[in-house]
């Protein structure tokens, strides 16, 4: 009877051990935040706050100590860039949601200005629809996917950038016009998801610069 034969590489199961705890704790942390900020919307909490963009700036705050402690946090670096490229791609195919909802939102309800739904609505479908697109690039055999991939998740982030920056502006002039975003559901995405959605771009992009699937 064969017996298995095994061996490990001293501190090589520690360090790999480490930075599964390290990905748990990071999808921890991101449920909690998640659950915190329903209760803050559906409270009513959110709402009660003075107008302006204080949940923009919450949530690139976010986005910026993300992104630094995946640079930085070596066992969480080591997890982020364990995941699929393929898969941190196709996870964009969500911003189809948000697409339908900003169009439901001006449309149906009136509730949003039009040259929000214009960037943000057709933005994050044309993100959505290219990030299926991109998915399938990524797990081919093709020499130029990492240029294609690559320039993928840049639009992606370019295209966040633009629907702050109106967001923003039309917070400026009228306040009051953006007020669906300090209620539920509309209020988690710049809580929760848009920071979560551009920190996967940029674990997308180191990977992409690394030439790692």
């Amino acid at each position: 009877m064969a017996v298995p034969f095994y061996f490990s590489v001293p501190g090589c199961d520690t360090r790999l051990a480490r930075s599964s705890r390290s990905g748990n704790g990071f999808l921890v942390v991101i449920a909690l935040w998640f659950v915190a900020s329903c209760a803050l919307l559906l409270t009513g909490i959110v709402r009660s706050l003075p107008p302006g963009p204080w949940l923009q700036i919450f949530g690139m705050w976010s986005f910026a100590i993300g992104s630094i402690a995946f640079f930085r946090w070596r066992p969480l670096n080591k997890w982020g860039m364990g995941l699929s490229l393929r898969r941190l791609t196709l996870f964009q195919a969500w911003r189809f949601i948000p697409a339908l909802t900003f169009f439901y939102f001006y449309y149906r309800l009136g509730k949003l200005p039009y040259d929000f739904v214009s960037v943000a609505g057709y933005g994050d479908l044309m993100v959505a629809v290219l990030a299926v697109v991109a998915a399938g690039i990524a797990g081919s055999g093709a020499a130029w996917k990492w240029k294609a991939v690559g320039a993928f998740h840049i639009f992606g982030i370019l295209d966040l950038t633009a629907v702050l920056v109106t967001a923003i502006r039309n917070l400026a002039t009228n306040p009051e016009i953006m007020a669906p975003f300090r209620e539920f559901p509309l209020g988690l995405l710049p809580l929760v998801l848009v920071p979560v959605t551009l920190i996967a771009h940029v674990i997308a992009l180191a990977k992409v610069s690394k030439g790692s699937m």
